[in-house]
């Protein structure tokens, strides 16, 4: 390459991207400063200095993503600085351990490191499905501590979620400039998601943002690139069922037929094969969902459920198991046969209220939920909240019942189940409005209407 053409290169690089590289180097220096002042690392100089790249990286790659969008100047380094903040903020909570990192995620990456090469990936080694497990691998074969390499994978899908939650609101919102920038700082600053990823190191992040794509692709008429989300989103969680109803509403649009369909197995099964051809028995890794459904004994592990009520006994456990499910299981039916009537209302917009009400009944009437299961639910609140600007308080209040579950266990508050029945009705409260917004004033009033004009 001519020396002159690659110093033009070069300048007009710089000409782009200068804001961005001066904004990261801000960034990086900041950081170094709260490394110091807050003691947040002790894993050596090595370590802090890789983690420092990695949060550079990461804070680099979503300027240039905003700068791609906005070329406002004034607006991109507003988003450097709020960025930088939420950023901030997570990184101030890396040094704390949860007893899920100590009793198990610690416990699974050591076991990992005792075998050579690949070998782990045959053992039953944790409960969650392999591609998690997959990530956990990799973080073994690192010597940075775990613990940060966890919470940072967790910050990386947080900042991704926030981008098409972005492209959403964008999408549907774009007459309101600012809405779109400020649902993406809300997300990030959101309590409870910034204390599931930084502070106690949960992937419900990962999950939730295959759901979010799936559903940002399919309404971009990507439905293939939707399926194969969708099924990601299931290998990773099982809480992903949450939201999974919303594809029997696309087959009554007539967005998904037979082609698509097919694709979630394959794609599920695919995504196992790594573990598969290691040599982990299939029967083993068909099983880990059912354990791990099997695995809690409670009506509810710190979820405001409805189940918040009832006192956490074996006697209740047994007694109110089976019907509890067969109640969601009959209302979830109802939910579903009501999209299906009044299906010719449903437009793009709605199914992110349907989403919503989804996410909110299945993990509310459901058994064995914990207080993180709301996760999806809160994603949801947020886009809903931004089509819907009246129901400005629904956002706080399914945050803040969340939040209630998150605060006992996580700070083992005394009186846990007092804040979850007031979580509980919070709760009630949101679905019992959300559930009236789109099933009356939605699709009833959206199908009266079309039928009259017909």
């Amino acid at each position: 390459m001519n020396v002159n053409v690659f110093i033009d290169k070069l300048i007009n690089f710089l000409k782009v991207n200068l804001l961005n590289i001066i904004g990261a180097l801000i960034f990086g220096l900041g950081e170094i400063e709260l490394i110091k002042v807050m003691k947040i690392y002790s894993v050596g100089r090595r370590g802090k200095l890789a983690l420092l790249i990695l949060f550079v990286i990461l804070f680099y790659f979503i300027v240039q993503w905003y700068g791609n969008v906005c070329k406002k100047t004034n607006m991109r380094i507003i988003f450097m600085i709020l960025l930088g903040l939420a950023i901030y903020v997570r990184m101030s909570m890396f040094k704390y351990v949860s007893g899920d990192y100590t009793d198990y995620l610690k416990v699974w990456i050591d076991k990992m490191r005792q075998y050579r090469g690949m070998e782990a990936l045959s053992k039953n080694i944790g409960n969650y499905n392999p591609p998690y497990m997959y990530i956990l691998f990799i973080i073994s074969k690192f010597k940075l501590d775990s613990l940060y390499l966890i919470k940072y994978i967790s910050v990386v899908f947080d900042c991704l979620i926030a981008v098409y939650i972005f492209k959403m609101v964008y999408k549907f919102k774009t007459q309101k400039s600012f809405l779109p920038f400020i649902s993406f700082f809300v997300f990030l600053l959101l309590p409870t998601v910034i204390l599931n990823s930084s502070m106690w190191g949960q992937c419900d992040s990962i999950y939730a943002l295959f759901c979010l794509m799936g559903l940002y692709y399919t309404l971009n008429n990507k439905k293939y690139l939707g399926i194969i989300l969708f099924s990601t989103a299931f290998c990773f969680k099982l809480q992903s069922i949450f939201i999974l109803p919303i594809i029997l509403v696309f087959i009554f649009k007539e967005e998904y037929n037979i082609k698509h369909l097919i694709l979630f197995p394959i794609i599920f099964f695919i995504e196992l094969l790594p573990a598969i051809f290691c040599g982990r028995p299939l029967n083993e890794i068909f099983m880990i969902y059912f354990n791990q459904a099997d695995y809690v004994k409670f009506l509810s592990a710190n979820s405001p459920s409805l189940y918040s009520f009832v006192d956490n006994t074996s006697s209740n456990y047994e007694a109110l198991y089976l019907p509890s499910l067969l109640f969601a299981a009959v209302v979830m039916l109802l939910f579903i046969c009501l999209t299906y009537f009044f299906k010719d209302a449903i437009e793009n917009r709605k199914y992110i209220e349907i989403c919503f009400v989804l996410t909110l009944i299945i993990p509310y009437l459901l058994p064995k939920m914990h207080e993180r299961y709301f996760y999806l639910a809160e994603i949801f609140s947020l886009l809903y909240v931004c089509l819907n600007n009246k129901r400005w308080y629904i956002l706080p209040m399914t945050v803040i019942a969340s939040l209630l579950g998150y605060r006992n266990y996580l700070f083992l508050e005394k009186l846990s189940s007092i804040s979850l029945k007031i979580g509980s009705i919070m709760l009630f409260v949101v679905i019992a409005l959300t559930f009236w917004d789109v099933v009356y004033n939605g699709l009833v009033y959206n199908y009266n209407k079309c039928y009259k004009d017909n």
